[in-house]
């Protein structure tokens, strides 16, 4: 969290107070000099923090991806035989193996929640400071990316459920040719163009489906962001007239839009990632359904099981016959 909350907002406050100093000579050259080693010295630390939250990330993903593994391995050996028959049981073992990633994201989502909540109430305090009406008015510029963001990330849940069963038919049909027993069966019985031709007509429908939902979506976000950034161009405006008018310095002007900057970037990081936690919560249901499931058939192979009684016998051979 320092190397994305805390650092970024004292660099810029550094980076102001040495643009100033340049600037007006406010400060002495000495004192400079100081802020602009403290400035590089917390630049190469932020990127050093980086390296290593994704060092520890990478380390933490591994793992429980291996754990993970050994779960839905240990659970789908378990599940009786009758239910691999069953295509919505295929359809939730291939949602679950989809959700491995939100596993491993929920909680790093987490720490950027709380780190963008911070990040937002020191750039909105600072954006305030100045000139209060400029920091409302951006808050109000994001309502209609909240709004869009969150509808369109439900929208795009339920597309990738429906289209859930098609995929698996589209990676059966593509992986069949991969795979030697089966490739045997296409090429002895001829029937390998109809699974070309199966294989193109779905990947087809699912490419002019998503293609149509992606273009909607880049149109309408590009009008969503360039109401965002308005409020950025305000904050110009108002922060070169001050400058003009020797009310503020260069510096000023720097420290005014670097934070008003920041206040909408962390803001819609934040509605994003609240829209991710919340519709990767709703993923984690297809792993307890698949618990459920996996709980259930062990109950019905239990209480349906054959009941075997195996008695022990004892045969005699006499010499000659076994010779």
């Amino acid at each position: 969290m320092l190397s994305t909350t805390f650092i970024p907002l004292i660099n810029i406050w550094f980076w102001k107070e040495i643009l100033n100093g340049i600037a007006y000579s406010e400060i002495s050259s000495d004192t400079v000099i100081k802020y602009l080693i403290i400035y590089l010295a917390l630049i190469i630390s932020e990127q050093l923090l980086l390296r290593f939250d994704v060092y520890i990330s990478d380390c933490y993903i591994y793992e429980l991806i291996f754990y993970i593994d050994n779960v839905m391995i240990d659970k789908t050996s378990r599940v009786d035989l009758s239910f691999f028959d069953s295509a919505s049981l295929g359809d939730k073992v291939r949602q679950a193996r989809n959700s491995y990633d939100i596993i491993y994201n929920m909680p790093w989502q987490i720490f950027s929640i709380i780190s963008e909540i911070i990040s937002i109430a020191a750039a909105l305090i600072a954006v305030i400071a100045y000139k209060w009406w400029i920091g409302l008015a951006a808050m109000a510029l994001l309502i209609p990316y909240s709004i869009y963001n969150n509808r369109y990330t439900e929208k795009r849940l339920r597309m990738e459920k429906e289209q859930l069963r098609d995929n698996r038919k589209k990676d059966y049909y593509s992986e069949a040719f991969y795979n030697n027993d089966i490739q045997f069966e296409i090429k002895l019985n001829g029937i390998g163009g109809f699974f070309i031709n199966r294989y193109k007509e779905i990947r087809g429908k699912l490419y002019r489906i998503n293609k149509k939902e992606d273009i909607r979506h880049n149109i309408i976000n590009t009008g969503i962001l360039i109401l965002n950034v308005s409020g950025e161009f305000l904050m110009l405006v108002i922060s070169v007239y001050d400058v003009v008018s020797k009310n503020i310095g260069i510096g000023d002007l720097q420290y005014n839009l670097s934070m008003i900057t920041r206040l909408r970037e962390q803001a819609s990081g934040l509605m994003t990632d609240i829209n991710s936690f919340l519709v990767d919560n709703t993923r984690m249901s297809e792993l307890r359904d698949l618990s459920i499931s996996d709980r259930k058939a062990n109950s019905w192979f239990l209480t349906n099981r054959p009941r075997l009684s195996i008695r022990s016998r004892k045969t005699e051979y006499s010499k000659s016959s076994i010779t």
